[in-house]
């Protein structure tokens, strides 16, 4: 038999479903997880686990001496459990992404437009140290929320002078605030201006003070779905992502 004669549609469709796919698979699921992705269960087993074990069953099919009829069904067996798995993250599977920026990073990607009264890094004034985070997660695929954190350190006097214009600048909910690890937050009141929606609890904008550390911290969080906060402290931590933070 010649080699031309070897390569069938039938086993040509095998070796891409068998091994090209699998490999496409896991190098995307490297390049997720360089970009920031939370590697969780639901995404080891459809990223690494299955398509892995496909590989090495595919091999071990090849030197055993079954019919090429059960050779077939195992391949297509392999093939609907890696499909199933995808179906399984994105109807299950919990993503998280964090981009940070730092010093000349922060003028070069900082969002001040958008929902939400964010300052300028004009009216921020002089801090020794400027972080800027942007946090997303996804669940469910098409349920998700995306948070911008703005960190801003100061020495004591500019400090106090941040503190005292935060009261000037904002009004706050009366009943949203909460004290996580000396950072002490507060809700900005429900409001709508000139560019910017404040809504309980669809689009939030928070601020939090920390005197040990002398930090100013502004967080706008957006999420579409969401209908309700059951726990601040959890909402500050998982859903504004300050846990992956600080």
């Amino acid at each position: 038999m010649s080699l031309f004669k070897k390569f069938t549609k039938a086993r040509i469709i095998g070796f891409i479903f068998s091994i090209i796919l699998p490999i496409a698979v896991i190098v995307f699921g490297s390049i997720l997880l360089a970009k920031g992705f939370l590697l969780t269960i639901c995404f080891g087993l459809a990223f690494y686990a299955i398509p892995l074990a496909m590989i090495v069953l595919f091999f071990a099919l090849i030197f055993t001496k079954l019919k090429n009829v059960l050779k077939i069904i195992f391949g297509s067996v392999l093939t609907f459990i890696l499909i199933v798995s995808f179906f399984v993250l994105f109807l299950y599977g919990y993503f998280e992404v964090l981009d940070t920026y730092e010093g000349t990073e922060v003028a070069e990607n900082y969002k001040e437009s958008g929902y939400f009264p964010m300052p300028s890094l004009n009216e921020i004034g002089e801090p020794t140290k400027t972080e800027y985070y942007c946090f997303f997660s996804r669940y469910i695929v098409f349920f998700g929320s995306d948070t911008d954190t703005l960190i801003c350190t100061y020495n004591d006097v500019d400090y106090n002078e941040q503190k005292k214009l935060l009261d000037e600048k904002y009004a706050y909910m009366e009943d949203k605030s909460i004290s996580i690890d000396g950072y002490d937050f507060r809700f900005i009141e429900e409001s709508e201006g000139d560019g910017y929606y404040i809504s309980f609890p669809k689009y939030l904008m928070l601020v939090a003070t920390n005197d040990a550390s002398n930090e100013v911290v502004y967080i706008s969080f957006q999420d579409d779905d969401i209908d309700y906060i059951t726990s601040l402290k959890e909402f500050v931590l998982v859903d504004c992502g300050f846990r992956r933070i600080r």
